[in-house]
C-alpha cells in the first residue's frame, strides 16, 4: 500500500480488468458467467437476467448485493446503494493506490450456489512471491460469518483472523488443483490474496486482493504478523532510492492529511 505501484494492481484490482488478467493466465473456464457491464445503475431495469445474479461495483471492495429471486423489486432496492458506490473514491479509505483511477462500474455475474442456495465457501490463498503461504476459508459471509486458517498443505492451523473460527470441514477434492491456480495467478506479484471458489468440478477466480482488511487486521497470535511479513519477497533494485523517497514521502502526506 506504501510503495507498490505496479500498473498491473490497477488492471486486477479491477473487476472488469481482471476478467482479462485471469482469461490470459488460465485460459477459459474458470470465471463466473458475465451478464453485463454497466455505467448507471438504472441500466439494470430493462436487463434480462435469470432468477439468481450478483451485482458488484468495480473499483473496491464489500460493494455487492445478490438477488436469489430476481423482481423489479429487487433491481429497484439495488439502484440506490449502487448510485453511492460509484459516487464513492473507495480507494482513498485506506489508500489503496491499486483502486484509483479504477472506473466505477457494476459488473452483474452468475450466482454461484454452493448446493444449498447459498454462497460457497470462500478460499483465500495468500501468496508471496507466487508460492502460497497460507490459506484462509470463509463460511456464511453475509450471516453469521465465521473463518478457518489452513497451511497450503491443508492443516488446518490454530489461528484467527478477525472472524470467530469455523466448523471442522473435509476439504474438498479440488484444494491442491486450487493451490495450482492460486500459484499461477500470482506469479507476477510480491503477495497477493487469490479469491477462489469451488463449485462442482468448477474452479472459480473471485478476486486478487492486493490488500486485505484494508492493511487493519492483525492475526492472533501476532506472531503471524511476523512470519508472514518475512515471506515478503526484497525490493526490487529496480524501483531506485528516489521512487522510494517519494513514495514514502506520500505515505507520510497521506498520514498527516489522515491525521489533520
Amino acid at each position: 500500500m506504501a510503495r507498490d505501484r505496479d500498473p498491473l494492481l490497477r488492471v486486477t484490482s479491477d473487476k472488469v480488468g481482471l476478467r482479462d488478467y485471469v482469461l490470459g493466465r488460465l485460459g477459459p473456464g474458470h470465471l463466473p458467467e458475465l451478464y453485463a457491464v454497466l455505467r448507471t445503475p438504472a441500466e439494470l431495469h430493462d436487463l434480462p437476467l435469470p432468477e439468481r445474479y450478483v451485482v458488484k461495483a468495480t473499483h473496491g471492495s464489500g460493494m455487492t448485493r445478490i438477488v436469489l429471486a430476481d423482481s423489479p423489486e429487487a433491481r429497484a432496492a439495488i439502484c440506490g446503494p449502487a448510485r453511492q458506490w460509484l459516487a464513492r473514491p473507495y480507494w482513498r479509505k485506506n489508500g489503496e493506490w491499486g483502486y484509483r483511477g479504477v472506473l466505477p462500474r457494476l459488473v452483474v455475474e452468475e450466482f454461484l450456489d454452493g448446493g444449498d442456495g447459498t454462497s460457497p465457501p470462500d478460499w483465500k490463498w495468500m501468496c508471496f512471491g507466487g508460492r502460497a503461504a497460507l490459506v484462509q476459508v470463509d463460511f456464511a459471509r453475509f450471516s453469521g460469518h465465521t473463518r478457518n486458517l489452513y497451511d497450503p498443505d491443508g492443516t488446518r492451523l490454530p489461528l484467527r483472523l478477525h472472524y470467530p473460527p469455523g466448523p471442522d470441514i473435509t476439504l474438498p477434492p479440488s484444494f491442491a488443483a486450487m493451490r495450482q491456480v492460486a500459484e499461477q495467478l500470482a506469479q507476477p506479484f510480491d503477495f497477493v490474496r487469490v479469491d477462489l471458489y469451488t463449485v462442482g468440478n468448477r474452479i472459480l477466480v473471485g478476486e486478487l486482493t492486493h490488500y486485505p482488511g484494508g492493511g487493519n487486521e492483525s492475526f492472533d497470535p501476532h506472531e503471524w504478523d511476523a512470519r508472514l511479513g518475512a515471506l515478503w519477497p526484497e525490493p526490487q533494485p529496480a524501483l531506485g532510492l528516489a521512487a522510494n523517497h517519494r513514495a514514502w514521502l506520500g505515505l507520510v502526506l497521506a498520514l498527516v492529511q489522515a491525521a489533520g
